[in-house]
């Protein structure tokens, strides 16, 4: 199995935004998406990233969002371009699994509804609620999903239960013990992270956005803490990235700028 995290977009920001111990110098904050060549089930996405179709909604609030975070979309490293280089293309993917819903895990999602979707059930509960003024302020922008009809759905949960090295239990997705979701609350609702078994590294998503967090058990830097709608949860989290890390498995980030 070959796994790969491309960076599809990078946000110019204060490094304190993103690690309250940080400076306040800028850097650059990578915005990745896991890309999977399984061995036996093919072309597995976990998330989109960032596409064009940022750009696409005409909505006041998701075009502040686009003004307050101006993202530099990397062309070399859109799904469709990384699965070019390797002679495939969107319809030839055939799982996403989607961490959670916002917009830099989601866009572009149309482009695979040949995949199966896996998803936890909070999360596909979220996308099939009824619009509230609250979603923008938790960067959740319902103009970015198509409909969650036009997937063949399967929450996470109705996978079975095997347990994690650092301990506690995950769900085995497909089923071989390959790629296991792992609970990771707080951050977003439904929000999960991926345990790769054989290369025994836990991709945390957005548990935490620098892996200096997750060692020095830093507090949420107050960007995290503004869209974070359940902080206790998100700190358990962090532990669990922490106690995964501590057993000796590679823990890796999404938007961590470090190298992944």
């Amino acid at each position: 199995m070959k796994i790969r995290f491309p960076i599809c977009a990078r946000i110019r920001a204060s490094a304190r935004l993103v690690d309250p111990a940080a400076g306040w110098q800028r850097t650059d904050v990578p915005i990745r998406y896991g890309l999977v060549e399984h061995d036996s089930e093919g072309l597995v996405l976990v998330d989109t990233g960032y596409s064009e179709d940022l750009y696409r909604p005409r909505s006041v609030s998701l075009a502040l969002y686009r003004t307050m975070l101006r993202p530099r979309l990397m062309p070399e490293g859109d799904v469709a371009a990384q699965l070019a280089a390797i002679g495939a293309g969107p319809e030839d993917v055939r799982h996403v699994i989607l961490t959670h819903l916002h917009a830099d895990h989601i866009c572009g999602l149309d482009r695979f509804r040949n995949a199966t979707l896996h998803a936890s059930a909070a999360t596909l509960r979220l996308w099939s609620r009824r619009p509230s003024w609250r979603d923008s302020s938790r960067a959740f922008f319902r103009g970015l999903l198509p409909s969650q009809s036009a997937f063949a759905c399967r929450t996470l949960e109705h996978s079975p239960e095997t347990p994690l090295p650092w301990g506690g239990n995950g769900h085995d997705i497909f089923g071989d013990g390959s790629m296991i979701s792992v609970d990771l609350p707080g951050h977003m609702e439904g929000h999960v992270g991926i345990y790769f078994a054989a290369e025994n590294c836990l991709y945390a998503v957005d548990a935490a956005w620098t892996m200096a967090s997750v060692l020095e058990e830093r507090r949420l830097s107050w960007v995290a803490r503004l869209i974070t709608p359940d902080r206790p949860a998100a700190l358990r989290s962090l532990a669990v990235a922490r106690a995964a890390h501590a057993s000796g498995v590679t823990v890796r980030l999404c938007h961590d700028p470090e190298p992944a």
